[in-house]
């Protein structure tokens, strides 16, 4: 978040698959850096864990839609968003990223590992952005 990100205090900072290991981690790191954090799981039970580790914002993708709460509760875009999940939700992220500053670190594509031969196809997904934002990244395995 603080290198490939480059997140700064008092921005607007999502995560996906935010109630797994790693975006437990993240939201917890933007909280302490001052940030409104909104945060992504599939379930009730994940948006209460969420809420309670101060997720200003937990999305239940299962129950909600995610790009019109997007724009509904954050109208000026995400400022930064550390993306893991890939597929639709990338092309969400990308869709409500702040045009003119948003910077989109992509961290991994949990919803394609299994899947063979469909990394590449993902991969062509990066290069297409609005504005001034940015794309940078990395993959845990």
């Amino acid at each position: 978040l603080e290198q490939a990100g480059d997140m700064k205090s008092g921005e607007v900072v999502m995560v996906t698959g935010a109630a797994g290991g790693t975006g437990i981690f993240a939201v917890q790191l933007a909280k302490l850096a001052g940030n409104r954090v909104v945060g992504t799981c599939g379930s009730d039970d994940k948006v209460a864990m969420l809420k309670k580790l101060g997720c200003d914002r937990a999305i239940n993708y299962k129950t909600e839609d995610v790009e019109a709460v997007l724009k509904a509760e954050f109208p000026d875009g995400i400022d930064l968003v550390f993306e893991g999940v890939g597929g639709e939700m990338l092309e969400i992220c990308k869709r409500c990223l702040q045009p003119n500053s948003g910077r989109l670190v992509v961290m991994g594509y949990t919803s394609h590992y299994s899947k063979q031969d469909s990394m590449q196809s993902e991969e062509a997904k990066l290069v297409h952005l609005k504005g001034k934002g940015q794309i940078r990244g990395f993959l845990l395995k």
